[in-house]
């Protein structure tokens, strides 16, 4: 789903507030996911999920069609894992057969 979806099915929903008004506070929520992330903070909404940043440690990368090393640095990578209730609604209707 796209961002502009998103907010108009919020709108059509809460129509008791303004377009604009929802497109801020949706920005907002999104920022703060964003920062906290970004400071490698854990951030766990239940019955939907968590997002994270994993952090990787400095490497050497080979690139095979230069035949050069490359240094990769430090990084941190975001990283979201769905809760267990999430993908039980998702899977509902479904016959799970492992």
């Amino acid at each position: 789903m796209k961002y502009s979806k998103l907010v108009k099915l919020l709108h059509n929903k809460y129509n008791y507030l303004s377009y604009k008004e929802l497109k801020n506070i949706t920005d907002e929520v999104f920022s703060f996911l964003k920062d906290a992330v970004k400071q490698g903070n854990r951030v766990e909404i239940r019955g939907f999920g968590i997002f994270e940043a994993k952090k990787y440690k400095a490497k050497n990368s080979f690139n095979p069609k230069t035949l050069q090393y490359n240094k990769l640095n430090d990084r941190l990578v975001p990283f979201y894992k769905a809760s267990t209730v999430l993908k039980r609604n998702i899977n509902k209707d479904k016959l799970w057969i492992g």
